[in-house]
């Protein structure tokens, strides 16, 4: 009977430190993508991951679960913020592309509105020529006088136009590159959105998996 108590015993004990190595030698390791595996020994983790490969927190000791547990809180504590952040930035991006986008359509009808004063300029140009070249002929000196006056005026006005374009197409080629500025950087922020969303819901995971251990 004793034979049978002690047999029973040392298997016991044995199984017991078979269970304890095996539950030593889970590791995890992250991937380049941020994601975080468990493998049954460090000799699955692949050798490029190897050197950041840490303990899984599985229940080898009573101390190393709550410190997994802690690190985990504020992984998530963390990747709350830079969410928030990251949100932050997508609305002050979106904020961006819609002032470019009024500062375009108002640059749009300046360049629409000199273009019109330019065409009015010449014809007016046009006009005081044909009226300088009458009076000229018909030797009234004070009307070539006047005349004259009106064409420098209206050459003036045409050159004024003229320059108002030239600043107006600079500015929408300015804005237009705002524009895509602004899109490609929000196009970005919202990656680190969606990344930082994914890194949150894997900390997560690792959370409720060490809150398993510590029990």
């Amino acid at each position: 009977m004793n034979r049978l108590w002690i047999g029973a015993i040392a298997g016991a004990v044995a199984s017991a430190v078979a269970c304890g190595t095996a539950a030593a030698q889970v590791a995890k390791y992250v991937d380049a993508q941020g994601v975080t595996h468990y493998v049954g020994s460090e000799a699955q983790i692949p050798e490029q991951f190897r050197g950041h490969a840490a303990p899984a927190g599985l229940p080898t000791g009573h101390d190393a679960p709550s410190s997994d547990v802690r690190q985990d809180r504020r992984d998530l504590r963390q990747d709350t913020r830079e969410i928030r952040e990251d949100r932050r930035d997508v609305a002050r991006d979106t904020r961006g592309i819609r002032q470019d986008r009024r500062e375009m359509g108002q640059d749009a009808r300046d360049v629409e509105r000199d273009r019109r004063d330019i065409t009015r300029d010449r014809r007016d140009v046009t006009q005081e020529r044909g009226k300088l070249q009458q009076d000229l002929k018909a030797g009234n000196t004070q009307a070539v006088t006047a005349d004259r006056q009106e064409l420098r005026s209206d050459r003036q006005a045409l050159g004024a136009d003229r320059r108002d374009l030239r600043q107006d197409q600079r500015d929408v080629s300015r804005d237009r590159g705002d524009l895509h500025r602004d899109v490609r950087a929000r196009r970005e922020d919202r990656r680190d959105l969606r990344r930082d969303v994914i890194n949150r819901r894997q900390d997560r995971r690792d959370l409720r998996h060490d809150r398993r251990a510590e029990r």
